[in-house]
């Protein structure tokens, strides 16, 4: 149960720390581009570096992949102000093909929809295989869809709780991640984790135009078994297509299913 609700709450933290990552602040903007400018323009300090890499993110549309050795993968893509988001997410270990999860998420504005398929998709009865919609402006704020949880400003958060960065290489780094600080992840679990949920170790790494590209972080620190979750960022620039499913296929997200995430 506790892997479950470990690769459950990967989910959330897969919108903040990837697809989320669109439409933050850009701290850099107007500092010029090209190999000068940023020699001149980088900051000397890793953590501000590294953090300049993850807001960069904001610059272009996206496409982002996540696994985890607990049984979360997946991937999606976001244009450029958040607007539009496409993702695809299964959950399992491989052991039981019946304990698996499929989720798919389609994001419009604020309109939200999500398709559960495997083991939850089996629990919802007659709602099985029907896109819930949720409108996101609606959602209550301690709700793991709420716009606050996914809001494109947790990715810089949980960037910003980075401790002991050090550069590893020209564009790489590692450090600490403080967990407890990321607002998408379920505070009783990480209650329950006890103060090793304060100091996550981490890797990264940036391109050649200061972009983060690929953060993994050690899960296994939280729990034995989680291994690492690595998350990439590539095809910057992608064109971003995202349709409403067919109305005859949406029906409204019971509210039972906003606490999802803690189940």
């Amino acid at each position: 149960m506790r892997t479950r609700r470990l690769a459950i709450a990967g989910v959330v933290l897969v919108a903040a720390i990837g697809l989320g990552g669109c439409d933050a602040k850009d701290t850099n903007a107007g500092a010029g581009t090209g190999p000068a400018a940023e020699q001149t323009a980088a900051p000397a300090d890793p953590a501000a570096e590294l953090a300049a890499a993850a807001t960069k993110l904001a610059d272009d549309s996206l496409k982002v992949k996540t696994t985890m050795a607990a049984g979360l993968n997946a991937e999606g893509a976001a244009d450029r102000a958040g607007d539009k988001m496409v993702m695809s997410m299964t959950i399992g270990d491989g052991t039981d093909p019946d304990s698996a999860m499929q989720v798919d998420l389609r994001k419009i504005g604020t309109d939200v929809y999500m398709k559960m398929g495997g083991a939850m998709g089996a629990m919802l009865g007659d709602k099985a295989g029907k896109w819930m919609h949720i409108d996101a402006a609606k959602v209550p704020a301690g709700s793991p869809f709420s716009m606050e949880s996914n809001d494109p400003k947790s990715a810089a958060k949980l960037i910003e709780s980075a401790a002991q960065v050090e550069k590893t290489g020209p564009s790489s780094f590692s450090g600490v991640l403080d967990m407890t600080k990321s607002p998408t992840v379920d505070s009783d679990s990480i209650k329950a984790l006890g103060a090793k949920a304060n100091a996550v170790p981490f890797t990264a790494k940036a391109d050649d135009q200061g972009r983060l590209v690929e953060l993994v972080i050690d899960m296994e620190a939280i729990m034995p078994s989680a291994g690492k979750m690595t998350t990439t960022y590539s095809d910057f620039g992608t064109d971003v297509r995202v349709e409403a499913p067919p109305a005859s296929e949406v029906i409204e997200m019971p509210k039972e299913m906003l606490g999802v995430v803690n189940a």
